[in-house]
């Protein structure tokens, strides 16, 4: 198991998963994520991408399917792409999960999924709960760590562009992976933006996880502030301004961070591979 999550932006979708990867004890760091785009970032012409939670086989296996039959097809209508996506959620559920059903359930094949979906008619995100495919109003989160990234994610979700939907996503996969057993390694996040998806640079991503990090720090300063605890010196103006300097600080770094670096597939990359599936031409 793992956590995936999916944001819905003013100007596009955000999607984003860990890379962790349990087997028995042992641990790997695997790429969860499939974009496909239909054509380069200059031609707009739409682009989806999905990732999920589950057994790894079943879940390579049914984004390829789904990212496949994205491609299939170069328009799409605004409900043909649903409809089409549910049929191929239903189909392999029918043919790689139900004859399994009689199984104990810890033997049984596992799976959910993030959705997001983008055309010059669609921008949508769904997510799948065993063969039923909903469609998500403003985020989504399936995995182990699920229950988690729900509770912060309804704290913190606002209406936001872009790049700010992408630094939440961030900031809540980084409090899960310190959180949750099961879900860590390498964060990835794709952005669905004027009909393509590109993947945030692990750079920028580092850099903003080490942004999280001192934020924490003022954090659990603040809140023993604010419960009365002794000043750690002892003129109160003074702390406040200290807090307000270091908070300073932590914007300038976050908003460095922001400036995102795009990236398109590039086999063999450290730690994981960033996968993509073209249409056929």
């Amino acid at each position: 198991m793992t956590i995936a999550i999916g944001i819905i932006a003013r100007d596009g979708l955000v999607i984003a998963a860990d890379t962790q990867e349990t087997v028995g004890g042992h641990k790997s760091d695997e790429s969860k994520l499939l974009v496909a785009n239909q054509g380069l970032a200059k031609e707009k012409l739409g682009a989806m991408a999905v990732t999920g939670a589950g057994d790894a086989g079943y879940l390579d296996s049914l984004n390829q399917e789904l990212c496949a039959a994205f491609l299939s097809k170069k328009k799409w209508p605004k409900d043909s792409l649903l409809r089409k996506t549910k049929k191929v959620v239903r189909q392999f559920h029918d043919d790689n999960v139900v004859p399994y059903a009689k199984w104990p359930e810890h033997d049984r094949p596992q799976l959910s999924l993030v959705i997001a979906a983008q055309t010059d008619k669609i921008n949508a995100l769904w997510s799948t709960d065993r063969s039923a495919v909903s469609m998500a109003k403003r985020y989504c989160a399936v995995g182990l760590g699920s229950a988690y990234a729900q509770v912060m994610l309804r704290r913190f979700w606002t209406k936001m562009d872009t790049v700010k939907a992408a630094s939440l996503a961030a900031y809540v996969i980084f409090h899960v992976k310190n959180t949750v057993d099961g879900c860590g390694k390498q964060t990835q996040i794709v952005i669905l933006k004027d009909g393509f998806a590109s993947w945030i640079s692990q750079s920028n991503l580092n850099l903003l996880e080490g942004a999280f990090d001192n934020y924490v720090t003022h954090e659990n300063l603040m809140l023993h502030f604010i419960l009365g605890l002794d000043l750690r010196q002892p003129n109160i103006e003074h702390e406040l301004t200290v807090f307000g300097l270091r908070l300073k600080k932590n914007r300038e770094d976050i908003n460095s961070a922001q400036e995102f670096v795009m990236t398109s597939y590039r086999s063999g990359e450290t730690p994981v591979d960033q996968p993509e599936m073209k249409p056929q031409r």
